[in-house]
């Protein structure tokens, strides 16, 4: 066999060279097979090559029988798109495949000119013929089916957290985007209902909604698919902030105690603060947005009053959670304060003129307002001789005076009034109007003369909003209008008119929102101010309206722009040789002063073409922030900067790892971008396209928010523009904090000069990423010193309680607690020998009691932390205190303070009295304020508001009694008020009192008694036993009247009715119809004093009782000898004809033996007084201590309310037992 082989191969190598021989006979092929058979036969290596080109071919022809094709199928942004029918055919062989969740199928159908169709809902069809080879991938890019563009209408309701549709005044703007198309214009407007037309092709409409009183939201809406009316559920916005004032001696610069705080709004004291403690602190909760002035009126005699400079509260205060700091330095008296006397005389008669009330104008702030007495003088304490003063004099019987340029003094100044007449005094009558032209009561009114900086009559409008203000000499005036509803100011003001005299003029004014203001201060880099820098206001609703335009002054400031407020607007300040800057969107809360700061930075300095900057991250208060916590919010500060011209320049935002494709997977969500530039919101984003839209869901941004926001900037020129973004922090798994990351992703893209650039670069983005609660610094970095503090038995705080610097944290007196802290060097730089000093404020009158005042800690590496803690104590009340702790390394962040407020552990309750308001009616109620062992809390601070944020309308406090009354003189339909008591040493409290009851009857001509409205008719009997007949009269009703009347339990008060005995125990009803009358006689029996007969009414077929008022029969006898009178320093009438109102506090009377003839000690009537009174009312009787004549003896009775008696009346019985009997 071997053999065979042999043969076989020789025969075939022979013939393999006889070729090669015949071969080169035409060409040199030795030449090329002669030195390769030197080193191999030539001969096998052919056979070689012949076997591998029949093993290439046959695997070519396995292959063409059974390879497969890939094909992937894509959406018009290149998306893989799942899903698609896919039918393959050719040659009789027809295959239908489905795209998978990556868009791929695959085909073992190979060939030339195979037919190739795919569907997809929404898509266009796709047809083509495909020559398909094995082990190659094909694409079908599949295009959106074509829509029918049509405008669709879409309306939106816009509601509060109780599901009412927003106030139909509030001030409404709406700007939208679409994702695909051209947005349509914004919305501005008033109340809950707005509707907007958008092309059916818009894509995903995301509405930013900025409702008056309201937070900012966004709302997403598919256009396509929506149907019906988008629904948004508002959060009302904090409105108020906490004042912390501190009262200082001006030259000493210690805290005063006892200073009464009085915030003042123009020349109306809009806040009573209270008083100081002994660390001259007084925080005030509650405060409105607006400019303000501090009036200090101190309580001894070596200072004076004194105004602080006008801060403002903003927006910014009222979600920092710490008070706004202001201090007065109140300035001292050379000496003991001085006093101003002014005597009020008859310009007529010279006599003296009681009852004016005179009100101090201080360096044209109005202050104190005294009444004068007998004499007719008023006098003003705590002046400052150096100082020059006003009185505005007003009585409502003679002609208004301003007596000016006044200095202090030890005797009177004379003071000439006259009398006012239809000769020489007009009046004004203010009217507050809402947009609807009805009447707003309980607004402020101030009535301003031309020529004078201060207003000389204020008050609030009464029923149907108006006030009357007579005696007004003959001139120009305007009158201003305001008042705070649901926490936002109302104001306006009425044109300029003149008063003559026996004029009655009208200045009707309308409230609206009132304006805000903004003051823009420029500087550069290096912190010096940029004069003749241009500043535009302008409106982002309209993409750029300019609203007003101001150049900075030589100090950097732009002064006081009026702005309108619940409006979004942006800056753009420019000046040459810097870049122009485009602010964020600024949001004005009405009626405040905002100051905004701009750094310009100078042309040529920002590096690249263009960029995307990290400046700072900051919590909810405005701080940079230096760790993050779960369930938070926070806010990222961007800067995009140009340093050449761009077109088509585009900023992205993208929260969350990567791997987190939806909202409800991201621990980190996007509320809201504020910048100058259009923001696109989306829950998804592309991963082929970085910038590209995705078709996600709408955005939820109430319950979550978006992963990826897209801003559009148009085409800049060399600009900055700066971003903030808003995002919120949810809720980790328990354990999971420490190793939960959060990551910020950022970028640009723009072209320049026409080339396609990005930032950081096509398909990668910045990245910030840190753990939570893990420190951290992204500017200025130094030390950072964090603070927490538990009381030592867990009570108060739970869990330790983080310190915010310059928060108020409320601490309990004598109770002991730790404080934990932790330092962390973030300076980029070892720290070493380091101690922690303690100081608290208050000096050698310590309000905490520490045990050591210096902790060593060391040396502490660059990013590494010292954890230590301290005990301490609180040995007494104090309103407010600091403690500082302070590294004194002379680097940032190497000082900390927080302040406490330490309150006493003793309970405080309030009582009210009525427990309600009469709706429709002024009315008066007593607060009573007891400790725990029910015994009166006085001196404490009482401050009513209008629930649920309205403005505190009246404050006060309580007397040595635990009093304190309040009169309601604006009438109210409905409502609820809170009331609320603090003082120091004390846990605050407070009670709530709404409007119910029964209602008064409206008319005041409806009923009357002899032609008179009931309780203005004189009913009187001049003796004991004798009796009054008058005629009640339905006058006015138009339909009939069932009526009925009671009495006071301690009357004995007899009625009858037409002849008739009436029982007024049991207020038998009757009915009186229209222009019907009825005669009744009043019988008393043995009792003098004011007997009140209570009227109440039913009107037609209404089945509520109302009240129609009370009637006063009045009892007395001249002829005994006692007598009762108001007492002299009240200014009041003589005889037992008059009322005692002691709601407003005790009354002194006169109590007279007019028998007495000074003869002989003992030998006159003794003077006695019946102790069978109201229970709820206390009577002390002492001796006069005023000159009288001698034919008189006399006695003073202080009558006080301390049963907060909820009648409106009670008898006093005066028994004289020398004249008239027992």
């Amino acid at each position: 066999m071997l053999e065979i082989l042999k043969r076989l191969y020789y025969s075939l190598e022979d013939m393999y060279y006889g070729v090669l021989d015949r071969l080169n006979e035409k060409a040199p092929v030795y030449q090329i097979v002669d030195p390769i058979d030197r080193v191999f036969p030539s001969f096998i290596l052919c056979i070689a090559a012949f076997f591998a080109i029949l093993f290439i071919m046959f695997s070519l022809f396995l292959g063409q029988s059974g390879a497969l094709a890939k094909f992937g199928v894509l959406d018009p942004s290149g998306e893989p798109l799942e899903g698609a029918e896919v039918v393959l055919a050719a040659q009789g062989r027809v295959q239908e495949k489905t795209s998978d969740s990556f868009g791929e199928f695959e085909t073992d159908l190979i060939g030339k000119g195979i037919a190739v169709r795919a569907k997809h809902d929404g898509f266009e069809d796709f047809n083509d013929t495909i020559d398909i080879e094995p082990q190659k991938k094909y694409t079908i890019s599949m295009g959106k089916k074509a829509i029918v563009v049509v405008s669709k209408r879409i309306s939106f309701e816009l509601r509060d957290e109780q599901h009412e549709l927003i106030d139909s005044a509030a001030l409404v703007s709406m700007s939208f985007t679409c994702s695909k198309y051209v947005n349509p214009p914004s919305v501005s407007g008033k109340g809950g209902t707005h509707s907007i037309s958008v092309q059916s092709n818009c894509g995903t409409l995301t509405a930013t909604i900025n409702a008056q009183g309201f937070d900012e939201l966004n709302r997403q809406v598919d256009v396509l698919a929506q149907e019906g009316t988008v629904v948004v559920v508002l959060s009302k916005k904090q409105l108020f902030a906490s004042v912390g004032v501190v009262a200082k001696d001006a030259e000493t610069m210690l805290p005063l105690e006892g200073v009464r705080i009085k915030f003042k709004k123009g020349d109306v004291t809009a806040l009573d603060g209270g008083t100081t403690d002994s660390s001259g602190s007084k925080i005030v909760q509650r405060v409105p947005a607006g400019d303000y002035v501090i009036e200090a009126i101190p309580s001894d005699n070596e200072h004076v009053i004194t105004f602080s400079g006008e801060f403002s509260v903003t927006a910014a205060q009222f979600s920092s959670g710490e008070p706004l700091s202001v201090e007065v330095l109140v300035k001292k008296s050379e000496g003991t304060a001085k006093s101003l006397s002014v005597k009020f005389i008859d310009s007529q008669d010279s006599k003296p003129v009681k009852d004016v009330e005179a009100t101090l104008v201080i360096e044209s702030q109005k202050s104190v307002t005294l009444n004068s007495g007998e004499d007719g003088i008023v006098k003003f304490a705590k002046l400052d001789d150096k100082n020059t003063y006003s009185v505005i004099a007003y009585n409502p019987q003679y002609v208004l005076f301003v007596a000016r340029n006044l200095k202090v003094n030890t005797a009177p100044v004379e003071i000439k009034l006259a009398k006012a007449t239809s000769l020489n005094s007009g009046a004004a009558r203010v009217i507050a109007l809402d947009s609807a032209g009805a009447g707003i009561t309980d607004a402020d009114i101030q009535l301003y003369s031309r020529q004078l900086p201060f207003s000389i009559r204020s008050g609030k409008t009464g029923s149907g909003g108006k006030i009357d203000l007579t005696g007004l000499p003959a001139g120009d005036y305007y009158a201003k209008a305001g008042k705070v509803i649901d926490g936002i100011a109302h104001e306006n003001k009425s044109d300029q008119k003149s008063i003559t005299a026996g004029s009655m003029i009208e200045f009707p004014i309308e409230l609206v929102v009132a304006n805000a203001n903004m003051q823009v201060i420029v500087k550069g880099e290096d912190g010096k101010p940029i004069a003749n820098a241009r500043i535009f206001f302008r409106d982002f609703l309209s993409r750029g309206n300019r609203l007003e335009d101001k150049n900075s002054l030589s100090d950097g400031t732009s002064g006081r722009v009026e702005l309108r407020a619940a409006r979004p607007l942006y800056l753009e300040v420019s000046k040459q040789g810097y870049y122009t800057f485009f602010s964020q969107q600024y949001t004005l809360v009405p009626g405040e002063t905002r100051t905004i700061n701009i750094t310009l930075r100078p042309a040529g300095s920002a590096g690249p073409d263009f960029d995307i900057q990290l400046n700072g991250i900051f919590d909810a208060s405005g701080r940079k922030a230096n760790r993050l916590e779960e369930n938070k919010e926070y806010f990222f500060g961007f800067e995009m900067v140009f340093s050449k011209p761009a077109t088509d320049a585009k900023a992205l935002i993208r929260t969350g790892l990567e791997t987190e494709k939806t909202p409800a997977d991201i621990n980190v969500l996007i509320k809201s971008v504020s910048s100058a530039g259009a923001a696109l919101f989306a829950s998804c984003y592309s991963q082929t396209d970085q910038y590209a839209g995705c078709d996600g869901a709408p955005v939820d941004f109430t319950a979550l928010g978006a992963k990826q926001a897209v801003l559009s900037f148009g085409n800049p020129s060399p600009s900055i523009y700066e971003i903030v973004v808003k995002v919120k922090i949810r809720d980790i798994a328990a354990g999971m904090e420490a190793t939960t990351p959060v990551e910020i992703r950022y970028g640009a893209k723009a072209q320049i000069g026409g080339q396609q650039a990005y930032r950081k670069g096509i398909s990668e983005l910045y990245l910030w990423s840190m753990l939570l609660n893990k420190p951290f610094c992204t500017s200025e970095c130094g030390f950072l010193i964090e603070l927490k503090i538990q009381d030592k038995n867990a009570k108060q705080f739970a869990q330790a309680h983080s310190i915010q610097s310059g928060s108020v944290t409320e601490l309990l007196a004598d109770a002991n607690y730790n404080i934990y802290y932790e330092i962390t060097n973030l300076s980029n730089e070892p720290a070493g020998d380091l101690s922690l000093k303690l100081t608290n404020d208050n000096g050698i009158n310590p309000s905490l009691l520490l045990p050591l005042d210096n902790f060593q800690i060391g040396r502490l590496a660059w990013n590494s932390s010292f954890k230590g803690s301290f005990s301490f104590s609180t040995p007494r009340a104090v309103e407010s205190t600091a403690l500082d702790f302070n590294l004194s390394v002379k680097r940032k962040g190497d000082f900390a303070r927080a302040i406490f407020k330490v309150t006493g552990i003793k309970p405080m309750q309030l009582s009210l009295s009525p427990g309600s308001l009469l709706p429709n009616q002024k009315n008066t109620i007593v607060v009573k304020a007891t400790d725990g062992t029910n015994n009166p809390v006085k001196n404490a601070d009482i401050a009513i508001y209008e629930m649920p944020q309205g403005p505190q309308i009246m404050a006060g406090t309580t007397d040595d009694g635990g009093f304190y009354s309040a009169r309601f003189d604006a009438p109210y339909a409905q409502g609820e008020f809170d009331v609320n008591a603090t003082r120091i040493g004390y846990s605050p409290a407070s009670k709530r009192i709404g409007v119910g009851g029964i209602e008064r009857l409206a008319g005041a001509q409806c009923l009357t008694i002899d032609g008179k409205p009931i309780g203005e008719a004189p009913l009187e009997i001049s003796q004991r036993g004798g009796e009054k007949e008058f005629t009640l009269k339905n006058s006015s009703c138009s339909q009939d009247a069932a009526i009925r009347i009671g009495k006071h339990p301690d009357s004995d008060m007899r009625l009858s009715k037409g002849g008739t005995e009436y029982d007024l125990a049991l207020s038998q009803e009757f009915v009186l119809k229209n222009n019907e009358q009825v005669s009744l006689k009043a019988r008393p029996q043995n009792q003098f004093g004011v007997h009140p007969l209570f009227f109440s009414a039913k009107l037609g077929s209404s089945a509520t009782w109302l009240d129609a008022g009370a009637a006063r029969v009045s009892i007395f006898d001249n002829s005994v000898c006692l007598f009762l009178e108001r007492s002299l320093n009240e200014g009041g009438v003589g005889g037992e004809k008059f009322l005692v109102d002691m709601m407003g506090g005790p009354q002194t009377l006169e109590y007279i033996n007019r028998c007495f003839t000074g003869t002989q000690e003992g030998q006159y009537p003794s003077n006695d007084i019946s102790t069978m009174m109201d229970e709820k009312v206390l009577v002390a009787i002492s001796n006069s201590v005023k000159n009288i004549p001698q034919s008189l003896s006399r006695q003073q009775l202080e009558l006080r309310n301390i049963g907060l008696t909820s009648q409106g009346y009670f008898l006093i019985s005066v028994q004289d037992y020398v004249k008239g009997g027992p």
